[in-house]
């Protein structure tokens, strides 16, 4: 499935874009959202524990279990 991630602040500063898209698997969450962003991305791993994530233009809870939270085709 195909993914379209906006980026923000230092983030879309450093991938000179302030959109991307990524390709994941059926079933991905947004664990495997984020995994998949950082581990090509290792300069930016720091990062990863300060990144607010939004799904379809709703900010998620900090403390919410990104590994349950499905992903669909076409998903911002």
């Amino acid at each position: 499935m195909r993914i379209s991630v906006r980026l923000f602040a230092i983030l879309r500063s450093r991938e000179g874009a302030d959109q991307i898209s990524l390709e994941l698997p059926d079933g991905a969450t947004l664990a495997t959202l984020l995994d998949t962003f950082f581990m090509s991305r290792a300069d930016l791993l720091p990062l990863r524990v300060h990144v607010r994530i939004g799904q379809n233009g709703a900010l998620v809870e900090r403390a919410s279990d990104l590994t349950t939270a499905a992903l669909r085709d076409g998903d911002e």
